[in-house]
C-alpha cells in the first residue's frame, strides 16, 4: 500500500507554505472563498462524517502536510449549512472547490495525501470546464478528467467521456487502464451502481419527507434533513441521466414528467418543500423504477466480476457489493447463497495490499455477521501476511477484537488489538490507533481502578456520620494515604441504606460543629484534599492554600499519579460526593466556572464544544491523558446542563447528552469518560461511598427482548453474560415468558436485594415495555430501597435523571449509585451488549469504560448516553482490606463522638 502521510512528519516542511501561527482551517466556506479570491488558490473542503474515522484522521494529515498552504482550508460536518448550500456535496471526505464553489475534484479518504493534492495542484479548474474540454479535444491525456468525474459520484458523465475517447483516439484499446485507470467496461458497472444509489437515495428522502407532511409536522423542520435531499436531486435529476438511456418511454418517460412537475412546484413555493399531492406521483414512481435499476446495476456486476475474477477491480466490485448485501437488513436465499459466495471469493482472493485495505472492514463485518470463530482466525491471518499496516486492516482487526470480547476471548482479543496498534501505527490512523490502545488497556485491566495505589488501603471497619459540613470535611480530612473509611452525613435515608450494605462494625456519629460553616472554595477543598492524602504527623507542613502543584507533588510522594480529575463547584449539593471521590481515588480537583448553568438548561452545540475545551484544559493541568494510551476519567461534581442540542439524527430530534461531549478532543474522540453525581450533599457523598467502598451481593439481568435467533436482538442476549458474573457475584437471570411484571416486583420488592441491576427494555422516561398485565412497567415498578449499580438498554430512561417522576430519576432518588441510560432515542445498537461488557467487568474495567464504544463502532462519537455516578465505578473480586477501629485509642474524628455497634444504630432508624 502507497503510505498514508505520517502525521507531524513535516512541520519544519510547512513552514515552507504556512507562516508560523496563521491559522489552518477558514472559518466557513464563505471566509474560504473569500480567501481564495483574494489568494489565487483553490479551497480544499474536508466534509467529516463523526462516526467515519477516516475524515478524523484527515485533519491531522492535512494540518502535517506540506502542501496544505497551497489550497484554502475549511472544515464542514456532514448535514451541516455549509454543505446544504453546495450542489450534490459528499457525505464524507475531500471536495476541491474553486472561489466560485465549482466543483474541481472529489476525493475518499485513503491513500497518500500529498500525491492527492499534487493531482488538483496541476489542474485546479472547475470540474465542468475540464469536461467540456475534454469532450471538444478528447485524448488519453484527458483520462485524469475521467477519474475525477467518477470519483465524484459522475460515473455516467465519465463513461460518456470515456467513449467519447474511445470512439476517436487512434491508439484506442478495449479497456484502457484495466489494471488501473478506469475503463469503459469498468464505468458501465460503476455508473449503473452509482446512479440506482442516488436514486435510492432519493427515494428514502422523499418517503421521509411525505411521512412528515403527513403527520402534520414542519417539513422545514422536523422533515428538514429529507427536504434538502429531495430538493437537491431533483434539481439535478439530468446527472441521473445514464439510468434514463434505455428508458426512453414508459416508466422512464414518466418518471422524468414527475422530475419535471416536482421541480417547476419547487420553484413555485421559493424553494420550500411544495404539498404532498404535487409529490406522490414521483414518489409513487420511483420505487420500482429504483428495484429495476437496482438489480441492473447487480446484474452488470455479476457479469463483470465473473469476466475479470482475478483482477483487483473485481475484488474492489466484490466488495461493493457485498457491502450493499450487509446494508439490508433481511435477505432471501439467493441473497445469502451470494454473500456466502462472494465472502468465500474474497478470503481466498490475493488482489494486492491496497484492494484489500479498502475491503477489510467489509470482510470483517461479513465474518461476524455470518462465520464462526474459524473464519475470524482466517481474516486475522490474511490481514496479517498481506495488509498488516493501514487504516483498513486497523478498523477490521478492531472489530474482530470486540467480537472476540463478547464471546470472552480475551486473550484473542489482546492479540487482535496488539495488531491494530501495529497497523494503525506511524501516522496511517490516529483515531484508531488511540481506539486500539485504550481498548487493550482494559482488556488486559490496565486501566482498573483496583490497580491504583489507592486502592491498596485499608478501610477501617467504621461509618462516619456528619451532621454538618464541617463534622464532614474533618473527617475526610482524616484519610491519608494508607487508611481511609467511609464518611456520609447524618440522615435518615441514605446513610442507613449504605450501613446495611457496608455491615460495618461501628458507626460513629460525629458531634456537630455549631459554628459557622466552611467557604467551599476551590482552595478550601484543595486544601482538604490534600489533608486526606497525608499522614497525621505531615498534616502541620502542608501549605495553608495548596495550589494544584502541591496536590500533584504529593500524588508523586505518595507513587500514584491521578487517573482521572473531579469538577466541583461548592454551590453545587454534588461539591460533597465529588470531592470524596478526589479524595478517595487520588484523582484532581478542578473548577469549572462555564458551567454555572442549572441543569435545566439545555446548551447549543457553540456552547457544549466550549465547555469540552474548558474540560480538557483541566484534564491537561494533570497532565491527562498520560500519553499511555488509557482512556482518563473526569467526574461532574455540579449543577450543570446534562443535554445539548447537535445535529439532526433523521427524524429522532436533536438533544444529545453534554456529558458524552465531555472529555473528547477536537475532533471528537475520547480521551476520557465522564460521568456525574445527581442529588444533595447527603445523596452525592453517598453515591460516591457506595462506588468507593460497596461490593454488590447479587446480580439481576432481565430480558424483555424476544429471544429468536437471527434477530436484532439476538446480540442482547444476557445468558452468556449472566453465566460469566456468576463467577464473581450469584446472579439471576429472567428472559422470555418470565419476565413479567408480577416476577420483576416480586424480585425486586423493596428493599431491592440486587446490587447490579441490567434491564434490557423499550419505552419512554416514564414507562417501559414488560409482559404481564398488558400495560407494561411505570416509573413506581423501578427497584428502590438499597444501593445498587443500574445499566438500562431502553430508549429514554435518563430523559431527566433530575426528576423521581422518570425511570433514571426514581432509581437514583431511590438507592442507585450508578445508572447508564439514554437520555433520547440513542437506537439499539449504540449500546454494548452484555455478552462485551461483563468480560471486561471482570477484568476490574471501571462500568464507565466497559459501556462505552470505541471507533469503528456505529456509535462512538458524542451521543445520546450517559453516566450518572462515579466514571470509575467497578466490581472488584474482593474487598477492600478492613481493620477493626478501636475506640478506646482515641477518637476517630474529634472529641465528643458516639459509637453505636451498627445494628443498634439501624434499629434506631
Amino acid at each position: 500500500m502507497t503510505r498514508l502521510l505520517i502525521v507531524f512528519l513535516a512541520m519544519a516542511a510547512c513552514t515552507a507554505t504556512v507562516r508560523a501561527g496563521e491559522p489552518i482551517w477558514a472559518k466557513d466556506l464563505d471566509a474560504a472563498r473569500a480567501e481564495a479570491a483574494r489568494a489565487k488558490k483553490p479551497v480544499l473542503l474536508l466534509v467529516q462524517d463523526p462516526r467515519d474515522p477516516a475524515t478524523l484522521d484527515a485533519a491531522m494529515w492535512i494540518e502535517a502536510s506540506a502542501l496544505r498552504g497551497k489550497f484554502v482550508c475549511v472544515k464542514a460536518r456532514r448535514r451541516s449549512e455549509t454543505l446544504d448550500a453546495l450542489s450534490f456535496p459528499p457525505q464524507k471526505g475531500l471536495l476541491f472547490l474553486t472561489a466560485e464553489s465549482e466543483r474541481i475534484a472529489f476525493r475518499e479518504i485513503s491513500g497518500a495525501l500529498d500525491a492527492v493534492l499534487a493531482q488538483v495542484l496541476k489542474d485546479p479548474r472547475a470540474l465542468d470546464v475540464r469536461l467540456a474540454e475534454a469532450l471538444a479535444k478528447p485524448g488519453y491525456e484527458r483520462m485524469a478528467v475521467v477519474s475525477d468525474l467518477s470519483a465524484c459520484g459522475l460515473a455516467d458523465h465519465a463513461l460518456r467521456l470515456m467513449r467519447a475517447i474511445e470512439a476517436r483516439s487512434a491508439n484506442s484499446r478495449p479497456f484502457p487502464g484495466i489494471l488501473g485507470e478506469p475503463s469503459p467496461e469498468v464505468l458501465v458497472v460503476q455508473a449503473r451502481v452509482d446512479a440506482a444509489t442516488r436514486l435510492r437515495y432519493l427515494q428514502r428522502g422523499l418517503a421521509r419527507l411525505l411521512e412528515a407532511k403527513e403527520k402534520e409536522e414542519d417539513a422545514d423542520d422536523d422533515g428538514a434533513d429529507a427536504t434538502v435531499r429531495v430538493r437537491r436531486l431533483a434539481d439535478a435529476r439530468e446527472r441521473l441521466a445514464y439510468l434514463f438511456e434505455d428508458d426512453a418511454e414508459g416508466a422512464g418517460k414518466d418518471l422524468r414528467e414527475a422530475f419535471a412537475a416536482a421541480r417547476k412546484a419547487w420553484a413555485a413555493a421559493g424553494g420550500k418543500a411544495p404539498d404532498a399531492g404535487t409529490l406522490k406521483p414521483l414518489a409513487e414512481q420511483l420505487p420500482p423504477f429504483v428495484e429495476k435499476k437496482l438489480n441492473e446495476a447487480q446484474a452488470a456486476q455479476a457479469i463483470f466480476l465473473q469476466k475479470y475474477a482475478h483482477l483487483p477491480q473485481a475484488f474492489r466490485a466484490r466488495a461493493a457489493l457485498l457491502k450493499a448485501l450487509l446494508a439490508k437488513h433481511t435477505f432471501d436465499s439467493d441473497e445469502r447463497r451470494q454473500a456466502d459466495r462472494l465472502l468465500d471469493e474474497m478470503l481466498n482472493a490475493s488482489p494486492g495490499g491496497d484492494a484489500l485495505l479498502e475491503a477489510a472492514e467489509v470482510l470483517a463485518v461479513a465474518v461476524l455477521q455470518w462465520r464462526a470463530f474459524d473464519a475470524r482466525k482466517a481474516l486475522y491471518e490474511k490481514l496479517r501476511k498481506e495488509a498488516p499496516s493501514g487504516r483498513g486492516s486497523a478498523a477490521a482487526l478492531l472489530r474482530l477484537a470486540e467480537a472476540a470480547i463478547r464471546e470472552a476471548g480475551l486473550d484473542e482479543a489482546k492479540e487482535y488489538l496488539k495488531a491494530a496498534e501495529r497497523a494503525a501505527a506511524d501516522g496511517e490512523s490516529p483515531v484508531l490507533y488511540a481506539a486500539a490502545r485504550a481498548l487493550r488497556a482494559t482488556v488486559e485491566g490496565k486501566d482498573s481502578p483496583w490497580e491504583r495505589r489507592w486502592a491498596k488501603r485499608k478501610v477501617y471497619d467504621v461509618v462516619a456520620l456528619a451532621p454538618d459540613r464541617t463534622a464532614y470535611l474533618e473527617a475526610l480530612a482524616q484519610w491519608d494515604d494508607k487508611y481511609f473509611f467511609p464518611v456520609l452525613f447524618l440522615d435518615d435515608r441514605y446513610a442507613p441504606m449504605f450501613i446495611r450494605a457496608f455491615r460495618p462494625q461501628l458507626v460513629v456519629v460525629l458531634p456537630s460543629t455549631l459554628g459557622v460553616q466552611p467557604e467551599l472554595s476551590l482552595a478550601n477543598l484543595r486544601g482538604v484534599l490534600l489533608k486526606s492524602w497525608t499522614r497525621e504527623k505531615e498534616v502541620s507542613g502542608l501549605p495553608r492554600n495548596p495550589s494544584g502543584d502541591d496536590l500533584r507533588a504529593r500524588l508523586d510522594a505518595v507513587g500514584d499519579g491521578p487517573q482521572g480529575v473531579v469538577f466541583a463547584d461548592g454551590n453545587a449539593g454534588e461539591w460533597a460526593g465529588g470531592l470524596a471521590l478526589a479524595a478517595g481515588r487520588f484523582q484532581g480537583l478542578e473548577a469549572l466556572p462555564a458551567a454555572a448553568k442549572g441543569h435545566a438548561e439545555i446548551l447549543d452545540e457553540a456552547q457544549a464544544w466550549a465547555l469540552a475545551a474548558d474540560v480538557r484544559a483541566g484534564l491537561r493541568r494533570w497532565g491527562l491523558p498520560n500519553g499511555e494510551g488509557h482512556w482518563t476519567a473526569a467526574t461532574l461534581a455540579i449543577d450543570a446542563p446534562y443535554r445539548y442540542r447537535g445535529e439532526r439524527y433523521g427524524i429522532y430530534g436533536t438533544t444529545y447528552a453534554l456529558d458524552d461531549l465531555l472529555g473528547r478532543d477536537e475532533n471528537g474522540v475520547r480521551l476520557a469518560v465522564t460521568g456525574r453525581l445527581i442529588g444533595n450533599e447527603e445523596r452525592s457523598c453517598y453515591q460516591a461511598m457506595c462506588s468507593l467502598f460497596l461490593e454488590p451481593g447479587k446480580a439481576l439481568f432481565f430480558n424483555t427482548y424476544p429471544q429468536k435467533a437471527g434477530s436484532a436482538f439476538e446480540d442482547y442476549r444476557l445468558d452468556a453474560a449472566r453465566g460469566l458474573l456468576q463467577q464473581l457475584v450469584p446472579s439471576t437471570l429472567v428472559q422470555s415468558n418470565d419476565a413479567t411484571l408480577a416476577n420483576f416486583r416480586k424480585l425486586t420488592a423493596a428493599p431491592n436485594p440486587f446490587g447490579v441491576v441490567w434491564i434490557n427494555s423499550s419505552g419512554g422516561a416514564k414507562h417501559w415495555s414488560i409482559g404481564g398485565d398488558g400495560k407494561g412497567g411505570k416509573t413506581e415498578d423501578f427497584p428502590v430501597g438499597a444501593p445498587a449499580a443500574f445499566t438500562v438498554v431502553h430508549s429514554g430512561s435518563a430523559a431527566d435523571p433530575y426528576d423521581t417522576s422518570t425511570l433514571a430519576g426514581r432509581a437514583l432518588d431511590g438507592g442507585a449509585y450508578f445508572y447508564f441510560g439514554a437520555v433520547s432515542e440513542p437506537f439499539l445498537a449504540a449500546f454494548q451488549p452484555a455478552g462485551r461488557v461483563v468480560p471486561l467487568m471482570l477484568r476490574g474495567a471501571p462500568l464507565g469504560y466497559a459501556l462505552r464504544q470505541h471507533p469503528p463502532g456505529g456509535f462512538w462519537q458524542p451521543w445520546r448516553l450517559m453516566v450518572a455516578g462515579d466514571p470509575l465505578c467497578a466490581l472488584r473480586e474482593k474487598g477492600l482490606e478492613r481493620k477493626e477501629f478501636k475506640a478506646d485509642k482515641g477518637p476517630l474524628v474529634m472529641r465528643g463522638e458516639q459509637f453505636l455497634p451498627a445494628k443498634k444504630f439501624l434499629e434506631g432508624k
